[in-house]
């Protein structure tokens, strides 16, 4: 059994989920610029757990969107990224298409924080297992500490103390 690639801490009672750890290995054919092809990936991979986790645009009655601004729009902030971060690129596969056997980097790897997003899900699936709830459940995008509050089913009347 392959072991999960990313790791999450989450509070069944609050919704808050804390992405322990990520590992990440891309291929960028021949890196021109590791440090740069590095930097693309973790960008883009950050933008994605806040598109994926924290980005919940706010629209009024009408349809307008109301949340201009990081006032009311909750991006993800560095307490929201993953605790150990690893990112590798893969080596020794040179692209004969690409520019001096490069690929493009840029936002592909934006898809690859869903992994953070599904280790969610397994824990969300896991807590509701240990409450007795039936495993399924519905999360809508983007999966919000509150979102995932609701999924995980735990009231605080099902503790006594």
């Amino acid at each position: 059994e392959l072991e999960p690639r990313d790791r999450v801490e989450l509070d069944v009672l609050t919704g808050e989920t804390r992405i322990l750890r990520s590992d990440v290995l891309f291929d960028v054919g021949q890196s021109l610029n590791p440090g740069i092809d590095i930097g693309q990936i973790e960008g883009a991979f950050c933008f994605g757990i806040g598109y994926y986790m924290t980005e919940e645009p706010l629209f009024d009655a009408n349809g307008i969107e109301r949340s201009q601004g990081v006032w009311e729009y909750k991006p993800p902030m560095a307490s929201e990224m993953p605790r150990e971060f690893n990112v590798e690129l893969l080596r020794d596969n040179p692209f004969p298409k690409g520019v001096l056997g490069s690929k493009a980097v840029g936002e592909p790897p934006f898809m690859l924080s869903y992994s953070a997003l599904g280790a969610a899900k397994k824990a969300i699936e896991s807590a509701r297992k240990d409450a007795g709830l039936d495993p399924k459940f519905d999360l809508p995008m983007p999966s919000t500490v509150d979102a995932i509050q609701q999924a995980c089913g735990h009231k605080p009347e099902h503790y006594q103390v």
